[in-house]
């Protein structure tokens, strides 16, 4: 049991040793709930931060639509009743629900008043992530950071990207913080990712943390697809080699602009319409790549039309990514959302399906993979406020990953394991092929093909022969007064004479250059041949005929020559599909017939509908 589930297991002990679960609300790891904004107040009065380490702002702030903050108004807005309390953090899409005039592209601020200890030792500060699409943020009036261009005029507003990290007045009892965002690029707009406030020495340290764990795993992502890829380039038929390859390419950016955005932090030059754009265009190609990574190690269990007309969904998406503006493709956002619901669905249910066909263990081990694939990105990526599993993205497809290249490294040791055994089973396998093929198809005494196998073979030869229109024919050959010969020598040296006489008819086949003789039953041969004219079907019997008759084997019994001799007939026939190979076998043991009537030791041809009696043969 332990051998079958050992890699699941090893995966959750993995993770759990990887990176503790993150939880931003709730309980603190301390048995003390955490404080929570309530209508647009925050208390940290009681909340130690030294002991109980940094808090996110979430809860209720004030929301005022239709506005932008500024140090001359700022005393102005906070200072008047706000539209509505909204949850932090979160969108303000849903909020026209409440009040139809908020929109999802427009421009509003958020507000929060934070009560403080005056006797904190140290200084505190706030750390904003990822604000999307910009951000002016004040604190008591005075402009701390601006992230873009925060306007109404949507032709002024600009997009930006940043993480900040902003230092709090110190020693006051209370403070107000307030941020405007104009949304006129994005789908969405909102304070949609936690706001954390602590000691800043301590968000300065697990900032520097969280930055080189990203920018391990983003190493890690970019040497295992470098592994990947040299893996296809080695053998070009393991395509599952190079889609994982991509795969791990595109999430390196796609994880690279996540969380503490490593590559921005590197290029800083990039501004915010590259991260939008291969963020969106990373989630586009990774549903296929992940499908086709799947219906590449298990081929059986997909089809190839679905694949790609799903492929093809993904390459228009991708074309409006590239060249249209922000504006235009994040409008896009749910159909992609559901693009990538389909292929997973897909991928899931064909997985499944496959694995109750074939009880192949390796698929559930794939599945577990894609289901921590799935749950993290739900719990850890789309829920901003709760999650559950890694905050850092690109730690999610590094394990994923990990894990499918430790997939692959146990399938491929296991099949090492198995040679030996399976090489096994198969000569004894071989070894009992043969023998049930010589049981079934091989005569014991003169092995020969027996009546079986020649019955096989003419019914091939009859229905290929049908469709190419060319002919079949047949020899059979019996021993004259072979029962005489018994009743003299005995059944023993019958059965002696009769390799005999397979013998010499075998060594004049292999001279002619053919090898069908089978033994027709008794002292019955018989010779299928194709596309041979009657002419030369004669003479090959009569060549037969005489090698057996200068055998010289001694029959003096025999009511025809001091020798053993034998009557051969022959027949021909083009086949069609509408008769049966039994009119040839028919039209055949009438020629023999005829052979033994006229005389024995002579080759009678049956030809259209009529027997051709040859008395003196023809020379080959």
């Amino acid at each position: 049991m332990f051998r079958r589930n050992h890699l699941i297991v090893l995966f959750l002990v993995f993770i759990v040793m990887l990176q503790p679960a993150s939880v931003v609300a709730g309980d603190d790891g301390y048995g003390n709930a955490k404080p929570r904004a309530i209508n647009g107040i925050l208390d940290l009065q009681r909340y130690d931060f030294e002991a109980r380490g940094p808090l996110t702002l979430a809860g209720d702030w004030s929301f005022y639509w239709g506005i932008v903050v500024s140090s001359e108004n700022f005393n102005n807005v906070i200072g008047s009743p706000p539209d509505l309390f909204v949850k932090v953090p979160s969108y303000w899409d849903n909020l026209d629900k409440i009040n139809p005039g908020i929109t999802p592209r427009g421009v509003a601020t958020y507000s929060l008043k934070i009560l403080t200890n005056k006797e904190d030792d140290g200084a505190l500060a706030l750390k904003f992530l990822s604000i999307t699409p910009n951000a002016d943020i004040y604190i008591d009036g005075e402009q701390v950071a601006e992230i873009g261009n925060v306007d109404l005029d949507i032709t002024l507003s600009e997009p930006g990207n940043r993480i900040l990290l902003t230092p709090v007045p110190e020693k006051r009892s209370s403070f107000d913080l307030t941020v405007s965002i104009s949304n006129f690029h994005n789908v969405n707009g909102g304070l949609n990712r936690p706001i954390q406030i602590g000691l800043y020495d301590d968000i300065l340290n697990n900032q520097e943390l969280e930055l080189s764990l990203d920018a391990i795993f983003l190493g890690g992502l970019m040497l295992m697809g470098l592994y990947q890829l040299s893996l296809f380039l080695l053998n070009r038929r393991q395509t599952a080699s190079l889609y994982m390859a991509i795969l791990c390419f595109m999430t390196f950016f796609f994880s690279g602009f996540k969380n503490e955005m490593v590559l921005l932090s590197l290029f800083p030059g990039w501004d915010g319409e590259i991260r939008t754009r291969f963020i969106y265009l990373s989630l586009t190609i990774s549903g296929p790549l992940l499908t086709l990574y799947a219906s590449s190690l298990y081929p059986a269990h997909f089809q190839k039309k679905m694949n790609w007309l799903l492929l093809s969904v993904a390459v228009v998406f991708s074309v409006i990514i590239l060249f249209t503006s922000q504006a235009f493709y994040t409008r896009f956002l749910i159909p992609l959302e559901i693009l990538i619901l389909v292929f997973s669905l897909y991928t899931i249910v064909m997985l499944v399906a496959g694995y109750y066909k074939t009880k192949d263990r390796h698929i559930l081990y794939y599945l577990s993979g894609l289901g921590f694939l799935v749950l993290s990105i739900v719990f850890s990526i789309v829920d901003n406020e709760i999650s559950f599993m890694f905050q850092s993205a690109a730690g999610i497809f590094f394990v994923f990953i990990l894990y499918q290249a430790f997939l692959q490294a146990y399938i491929f040791s296991n099949a090492f394991t198995e040679i030996d055994t399976l090489s096994k089973q198969k000569q004894k396998l071989e070894r009992r092929n043969v023998e049930l093929f010589s049981l079934s198809y091989i005569d014991n005494l003169t092995e020969t093909c027996n009546r079986r196998l020649m019955d096989d073979f003419l019914s091939s030869n009859w229905r290929v022969n049908a469709f190419s229109e060319r002919s079949v024919g047949i020899i059979l050959i019996d021993i004259d007064d072979f029962s005489n010969y018994n009743n003299f020598y005995g059944h023993k040296q019958g059965d002696a004479c009769l390799v005999k006489v397979c013998d010499l008819l075998r060594d004049e086949l292999s001279q002619i250059g053919q090898d069908t003789l089978a033994r027709y039953g008794g002292e019955e041969f018989a010779v299928i041949v194709s596309d041979m004219d009657d002419d030369k079907l004669y003479h090959m019997g009569e060549r037969l005929r005489k090698s057996v008759e200068s055998g010289m084997i001694a029959h003096p019994t025999s009511r025809v020559s001091d020798v053993v001799t034998i009557s051969v007939g022959c027949a021909s026939m083009i086949p069609s599909r509408d008769k049966l190979p039994e009119l040839l076998l028919d039209a055949a043991g009438k020629a023999i017939y005829d052979a033994k009537k006229y005389g024995k030791n002579r080759t009678v041809l049956y030809k259209s509908e009529a027997v051709v009696l040859k008395w003196e043969p023809k020379l080959v």
